[in-house]
């Protein structure tokens, strides 16, 4: 039986968005064996255990995580290496092309530093960049993408071509499990949702700008928050924020929900993600829409590749309360809301179940193994 080599950056992430799909089909017929920092089960079966730090940059970090990485790597002996996110794809990816191995490498949006202008990401950006036109000089090598945009810019920069890049519909969800009655018709209060890390290229400080502006105009508006506190990431926003929100009535802060999104998202009208941040395929817009309720997020990719404007959505520019201002206010029509969120419905059945995700990574595989 061939091994498979799954990396990814940290534990939260997989269990949240790749648990699921590993143990899932996608890899039947593999001895499959897993690496990450701070996994929640440590002492699973397979699982490789590492050091890493996602924000450093740090010359010494980043080496003691790649020998981590180049021991595991000899202990495993994988046929096959499959990673996720920006380092595991980078050091992975360089072992791989030293050893001739084939290797998958997920996309999953650029991050945030490629949505920040400082002088700094911009050339930490450019170097990630020569590294993976460096990883797709491996003809063994195939890059995996969860938008189109991302896709066509790598093309674009000569990183891959289209023959060994392709995309996938994000994480897919459960379609069965993920259902809500309709909206409500009664007409308030508006309960909002806001749920995704808390980082600061999500928008929720726009956010939080609009529906102060939308209730100053007499329309009860409920803005319900929660999230993962990052503290990995410089862009995390303070608890104490989040609190001083809550206090001062303008967010009711959740916390972190582990699990039961479903029935979260359920009793809330709409979803809002107003992100500026390089997201592959937000799964909070997924489950949105296959609960029945629409969604307000930003004309950025990932984000428009998913959402249909004026159908299953309404899409905005980054940075613009004011334009967020008037979306709040359009689904404060109940039936134009209800009818955005059935669209949305039926788009997910079609085409974003965890089915199709699972049926899209069993092909690539088989076409390249």
């Amino acid at each position: 039986m061939k091994k498979l080599l799954f990396a990814i950056n940290v534990g939260w992430y997989y269990d949240l968005h790749w648990q699921e799909r590993v143990k899932s089909e996608m890899t039947d017929g593999f001895e499959t064996h897993l690496c990450m920092s701070k996994p929640s089960n440590p002492n699973g079966q397979n699982m490789h255990a590492l050091s890493l730090t996602r924000s450093s940059v740090g010359v010494l970090d980043n080496l003691k995580t790649f020998y981590q990485m180049v021991k595991i790597f000899n202990r495993v002996k994988p046929d096959v290496i499959h990673s996720v996110t920006i380092k595991p794809n980078i050091m992975f990816g360089v072992i791989a092309l030293l050893s001739r191995l084939p290797i998958f490498l997920t996309i999953p949006g650029m991050g945030s530093m490629f949505s920040q202008n400082t002088l700094k990401s911009k050339l930490i950006a450019k170097g990630i960049l020569s590294i993976y036109r460096l990883l797709g000089r491996n003809d063994k090598s195939v890059f995996i993408f969860e938008n189109q945009t991302d896709m066509q810019e790598f093309i674009r920069l000569r990183i891959c071509c289209q023959s060994n890049a392709v995309t996938v519909p994000g994480s897919g969800v459960n379609i069965e499990e993920y259902d809500a009655p309709k909206i409500e018709t009664t007409p308030q209060p508006l309960k909002l949702l806001f749920a995704a890390r808390l980082l600061e290229g999500k928008g929720l400080r726009e956010l939080v700008q609009a529906v102060e502006k939308v209730k100053e105009s007499g329309i009860d508006v409920a803005l319900n928050v929660a999230g993962i506190i990052d503290d990995d990431s410089n862009e995390a926003i303070p608890v104490t924020q989040l609190e001083d929100w809550h206090q001062q009535g303008k967010i009711n802060w959740m916390g972190q929900i582990n699990g039961g999104m479903q029935d979260v998202i359920a009793v809330n009208d709409a979803i809002v993600l107003p992100t500026r941040y390089g997201e592959g395929l937000p799964r909070i817009l997924i489950e949105a829409n296959a609960c029945r309720r629409p969604v307000i997020t930003t004309d950025i990719g990932g984000c428009r590749d998913f959402v249909i404007n004026g159908e299953t959505g309404i899409i905005v520019q980054i940075c613009d309360p004011k334009a967020l201002e008037d979306a709040i206010r359009k689904l404060c029509d109940r039936d134009y809301s209800a009818k955005l969120g059935e669209r949305g419905r039926q788009r997910v059945e079609a085409f974003y179940t965890d089915k199709h995700v699972i049926d899209s990574y069993r092909q690539i595989y088989s076409r390249q193994l």
